[in-house]
């Protein structure tokens, strides 16, 4: 196999743990809950340490890489989710010591996701190849919450699963530090060019963060708590609740699979149209139905078209920005997402602890009307030159 060919792969082996770890906390929330004995609201400030440790990093990726390559930086990251997930495997007696490893968590899935963003927007027919890792994320989002309750239906503990994921982490940090002995095509700039551009004046790069933050928000809050609204409000058994939420990462699996080639024939801003569309009817279906069937067949189908979004909208930066500003603008992308990934859920889990687990879906629903503000915003803004 070819070095590039096998960074690839590696590549893709690295989404899969991402995909596993943020997959599996939604089945772990309601054992965490009950561990340290928390209300929805605050367990629910894991997602926000993990963000801080995600901006630490994200909103600075252009210079990072800069100074110190794309070998260390993405072998670096990755010990620092190892050291993050290994404290949380080791059980902390106070909830505090589980969100400060959180912070160590966020910087290294921060160091993976923007990376590798970076690097596989550069390549040529990126629009497949972005699907394709991401792809591998919803892959490993599916095999999550398998891993955690299989775990937890033989009667271990829920940190058990970080253990896990802190094992994976070493091989992935060997890997990288191995194979990317031969730099990588990630365009950057040098140090002082990164001090002088701002990713977030451009008008693409402003409006479609917004919109990322509220998709990746909406994706990680329906997957988060999509479990315990299964489990604990439609009296779903726990594993079976398991396999419906590893259907709606399954869902985006399939999405990016099966519309990857999709994108080169209709174009990236179709694409995305189309996947929202999708996504609200999907949502729709599960406010109409609120029961456990009704639950368990939409969650696939959201899954399916909320999929592509991600990929095809890094796809169509390339597009919209030069080169020589790419890789700051795709960490900046990414740390927005990564931020509404903390933000969104931890206001469902507000939502939730006042009006109670059935409002998840109708507050999905109200999600629609900013995402597609946001969407209309980017798609409109023009190519920087």
């Amino acid at each position: 196999m070819s070095l590039p060919r096998q960074q690839i792969v590696l590549a893709y082996v690295a989404f899969v743990l991402i995909g596993a770890h943020d997959g599996a906390i939604g089945a772990l929330l309601p054992s965490m809950r009950a561990d340290y004995r928390l209300a929805a609201a605050i367990v629910a400030l894991l997602f926000v340490s993990q963000t801080i440790g995600y901006l630490l990093v994200s909103f600075n990726m252009g210079g990072f890489i800069a100074r110190l390559g794309i070998r260390r930086f993405l072998a670096g990251g990755t010990l620092l989710f190892t050291v993050g997930t290994g404290v949380v495997a080791l059980h902390p007696p106070q909830w505090v010591g589980v969100l400060l490893a959180g912070i160590f968590i966020g910087s290294g899935l921060a160091t993976l996701d923007a990376g590798l963003n970076a690097y596989l927007a550069s390549v040529p027919n990126n629009g497949a190849a972005l699907n394709y890792l991401h792809a591998c994320y919803g892959g490993g989002a599916l095999l999550g919450p398998l891993v955690a309750t299989g775990l937890l239906t033989l009667h271990a503990p829920w940190n058990a699963t970080y253990a896990v994921w802190a094992l994976s982490g070493v091989g992935i940090a060997l890997s990288l530090w191995s194979i990317l002995r031969v730099p990588v095509g990630v365009p950057t700039t040098d140090a002082q060019e990164v001090r002088v551009v701002a990713p977030w004046r451009l008008r693409f790069v402003a409006s479609g963060a917004l919109f990322l933050l509220v998709y990746v928000g909406l994706e990680a809050s329906l997957g988060s708590w999509g479990f315990s609204v299964l489990h604990e409000a439609r009296a779903v058994p726990l594993l079976t609740a398991g396999w419906v939420i590893s259907s709606y990462w399954g869902g985006l699996t399939l999405g990016r699979i099966i519309l990857a080639r999709r994108v080169g024939r209709v174009g990236e801003a179709r694409m995305i149209t189309e996947c929202l569309i999708g996504t609200g009817v999907g949502i729709a279906l599960a406010v109409l139905i609120p029961n456990g069937v009704g639950t368990s067949i939409a969650l696939p189908i959201i899954g399916f078209f909320l999929g592509p979004i991600f990929p095809t909208m890094i796809a169509l930066a390339s597009q919209r920005i030069p080169a020589r500003m790419l890789a700051g603008s795709i960490g900046f992308l990414t740390s927005l997402g990564i931020t509404g990934s903390a933000l969104v859920p931890w206001l469902a889990g507000n939502v939730i602890g006042r009006a109670g687990l059935g409002a998840l879906f109708p507050f999905a629903l109200v999600l629609m009307v900013p995402l597609g503000i946001g969407w209309f915003a980017a798609a409109s803004a023009p190519r920087t030159a």
